[in-house]
């Protein structure tokens, strides 16, 4: 049940013009239709809402906006990129079986060629079983005949609950189901009643102060959920569901916005109403501040190596590849350690303080490097790896262990705890753990949450060019810190609520959201759709609060910055970055519904995201945006023949 909750809500609403494809985080409890317009004494917690754009729906509080077939909204048959300098239409208010024959001729995708002869990522979790019927969609007739609005989501059609219980008013809005009509389970019985219409929702609001929620995302750097569903897609495999979390891939395409002042944050905010619908698409991002390599401290580098027999060929190429790709960006005086180990660990360099950028001594132990016949002792590696880190860790300097492994633990302990407790408890000896994974099979599940206790970056390099983009561009992003404990603070009108949220936890107690480290020449972007009470009942002047607090990355001093606007100023805002951000939800959405739905579920999905990105790239096309179309095309393809 919970599955068929990924992949029927979230088709429902890809299916939309051009929205952030939504999907309810499975985890959550049902709810009945009253949980709307409670009195908001129990704030509802997401927790680490995490793998999936949340869809957050008990009861709209007004008319969904209308689904319209995919026909409408898929791009031209050959899905080629569009040629910006063309106007392009837009109708926005404001401006297991086997494949049954082979691929004809290749799909022209502007990615790579693949690299076959890959086994499937290996998530720690167990293959989904949807509990739903290959057929059964749980979307309303696809032709309505209605073009409905620009909107960015319609409301999610998934499975109706009954709890027979009116949960507290939270600020969240948890679906109930829907009919093929648009009419709902309004008394949360199981059976649909009268459209929401004909009932005045904003009467039964008593509490009429502001709603206040409280979100916050992963580490800005963890970007490795993208990364692998692209190397997934280039080799022609299946893209499991378990590994797509779509925060992450906001955090690798991530749109950009202009700097903050050293030291802190700058808040921007932006809306776009969905017409008739009561829904408004909003984007609101924590931005940092700029930094060059010149204004970065002096660092401490310390190399962790898996050389076990999982490791060999391009596992250890790509290794090899990471080291190379720091060591270029070393200064002299850098001080660089290395350990190796499978289940044991022996040290490769110990405080080695470099000449500069390739230092030879730091390419000679890179060359150096061979997996050999031995099990991986995660745990015990991580426990060497520290010690030597602490061996030469100054608290003036960028201290950072750099873990580069495959993630098969298989001897010692083997829990993500665990293998973890080193990288927990060395934080407040302020080393932070870059976890790298490299090699198809890579145990993704084990190398997050390892690096989530570590409090830095995840990443997987899929390719040796890789590497040089992320140790080289974006090694400020990757390695830095610009503040620490981020977490945004959104007060929206009384009359508004959370349908949907990228936030990797979100909750109306700000206790329950864990705060979140911001790195230099970065954003935190957060993608929300949400839903008013009525569709005529805002104002451009009502007001919307936004507050980042976050504390200061040397003296760890508390600090905020508020940002407070009006819907009018919000709608007003330029639509690009809102544009992309949609862009980038849809891709990470449909990826996750074409693993989980049948082919047809999982081919409109990928229409539908195809067209939300086709109208980002008409605003301002990008190698990111033309980099996703090409990967979407690309498991299209792979999807029509599955």
């Amino acid at each position: 049940m919970q599955s068929r909750w990924v992949y029927r809500a979230g088709l429902a609403l890809l299916l939309a013009l051009d929205a952030g494809c939504l999907v309810r985080d499975v985890s959550m409890p049902d709810a009945g239709f009253d949980a709307a317009l409670g009195d908001r004494t129990e704030p509802f917690d997401m927790g680490r809402a995490g793998d999936s754009m949340v869809v957050i729906v008990e009861d709209s509080g007004a008319p969904d906006a209308p689904t319209q077939g995919i026909d409408a909204v898929a791009p031209p048959a050959d899905h080629s990129p569009i040629d910006v300098a063309t106007p392009v239409e837009d109708s926005s208010v404001r401006a297991d079986s086997q494949p049954d024959s082979a691929m004809d001729s290749p799909v022209d995708t502007g990615v790579g060629p693949a690299d076959t002869g890959v086994g499937p990522i290996d998530t720690g979790v167990a293959p989904t079983d949807t509990g739903v019927s290959p057929m059964d969609t749980g979307v309303a007739p696809m032709d309505t005949g209605v073009a409905p609005a620009d909107t960015g989501v319609v409301a999610d059609t998934g499975a109706m609950s009954d709890t027979g219980v009116a949960p507290a008013d939270t600020g969240i809005i948890r679906d109930t189901g829907v009919g093929n009509d648009g009419s709902r389970d309004v008394a949360g019985d199981g059976d649909v009643h009268e459209p929401p219409s004909s009932l005045d929702y904003c009467a039964r609001i008593t509490d009429r102060t502001p709603v206040t929620m409280y979100l916050a995302s992963d580490d800005s750097n963890s970007v490795a959920s993208p990364q692998i569903a692209r190397r997934l897609i280039t080799t022609g495999v299946r893209v499991p569901a378990e590994v797509i979390r779509t925060h992450e891939f906001m955090n690798y395409y991530n749109p950009r916005f202009a700097p903050a002042p050293a030291g802190a944050v700058a808040i921007t905010g932006a809306l776009r109403p969905i017409a008739g619908s009561g829904q408004w698409d909003m984007q609101v991002a924590v931005q940092s501040e700029s930094r060059t390599m010149t204004q970065v401290a002096p660092m401490v580098i310390t190399f962790l190596i898996d050389t076990s027999a999982s490791m060999s060929f391009e596992r250890m190429s790509r290794a090899q590849a990471v080291i190379r790709a720091i060591a270029a960006q070393l200064r002299p005086g850098d001080v660089v350690s290395a350990a190796g180990w499978n289940v044991t660990a022996r040290t490769l360099l110990d405080g080695v303080a470099v000449s500069g950028p390739n230092d030879p001594r730091v390419l000679a132990m890179a060359d150096s490097l061979r997996a050999t016949w031995e099990d991986t002792d995660l745990a015990r590696g991580l426990t060497y790896g520290y010690a030597l880190a602490m061996a030469h860790r100054t608290r003036a300097k960028l201290n950072r262990l750099v873990l580069i492994s495959d993630g098969e633990a298989n001897v010692g302990a083997t829990s993500a705890e665990t293998i973890g407790r080193p990288a927990r408890d060395q934080i407040n000896g302020e080393i932070h753990l870059v976890g790298v994974s490299v090699g198809d099979g890579v145990n993704d599940t084990l190398m997050d949450r390892v690096t989530d206790l570590g409090r830095g970056a995840s990443l997987f390099i899929d390719r040796p060019e890789e590497a040089a983009v992320m140790f080289g561009p974006r090694f400020i992003e990757t390695m830095d810190i610009a503040v620490r404990a981020v977490r945004l603070e959104l007060e929206l009108p009384w009359y508004m609520r959370v349908f949907a949220t990228s936030a990797e936890s979100i909750s109306g107690t700000p206790t329950l959201v864990e705060p979140q480290y911001l790195s230099p020449n970065d954003a935190m972007v957060f993608q929300q759709v949400l839903q008013a009470c009525s569709p005529t009942i805002s104002a451009p002047t009502d007001v919307v609060r936004m507050r980042a607090t976050f504390q200061d990355r040397t003296t760890l001093a508390a600090r905020s910055v508020s940002a407070d606007s009006t819907m009018g100023a919000m709608m007003g805002a330029p639509e690009a970055a809102l544009r992309k951000g949609a862009a980038i939800v849809a891709f990470a959405e449909a990826l996750k519904i074409s693993d989980l739905g049948d082919r047809a579920t999982a081919l409109a999905a990928i229409d539908a995201a195809i067209a939300v990105v086709t109208r980002a790239r008409a605003l301002a096309d990008d190698d990111e945006l033309r980099e996703i179309n090409a990967l979407l095309v690309r498991h299209r393809e792979f999807r029509r023949l599955l």
